[in-house]
């Protein structure tokens, strides 16, 4: 495929991208990317929903994968009916407000380090469905977890606090 063709493939995906995402997570802005001539489409948005949901959408857009065991690019089985790239990259960014506001509450809710505030943020954030919006901190399962929406004051008490 000469590096034209993939550009228009990859700008044809974008676009389908583009599509999905806004009629799955309406009213989230994502910025829906091509590299020139990498055959590569990226999704970055601030925020909102997790990484996972996202990249799995992009994912039905990828031709194939890469195979490190075997250092090629191997293509699906399955060809799609739609356009394909090689690669889709999915990436959220947590605004600095947002992240400030979450490393204090943890830290006043569990205590501990610097870097065991950021490290339980940082994997909380991961984990986390940002659209309903930031309530705070709960222990959850085992585990620091992002607290969403309405629920969150009820969620907080019930949880086991960390000894």
């Amino acid at each position: 495929m000469t590096n034209a063709m993939q550009a228009e493939t990859s700008a044809t995906v974008a676009q389908l991208i583009r599509a999905d995402l806004k009629t799955v997570f309406p009213g989230v802005k994502f910025s829906v990317t091509t590299r020139r001539g990498t055959g590569s489409v990226t999704v970055q948005w601030v925020d909102g929903p997790a990484v996972d949901p996202v990249a799995s959408i992009a994912a039905k857009y990828e031709a194939g994968s890469f195979n490190g065991m075997t250092d090629s690019y191997e293509f699906r089985k399955d060809r799609p009916a739609h356009p394909t790239c090689q690669f889709t990259f999915a990436s959220r960014s947590i605004s600095d407000a947002l992240r400030t506001r979450a490393e204090r509450d943890i830290a006043a809710k569990f205590g501990g380090t610097s870097v065991q505030i950021m490290d339980m943020a940082y994997q909380a954030f991961r984990r986390a469905d940002l659209r309903p919006g930031y309530a705070g901190v709960a222990f959850i399962n085992g585990r620091c977890e992002i607290v969403t929406g309405p629920a969150a004051e009820t969620i907080a008490v019930a949880s086991p606090e960390v000894a």
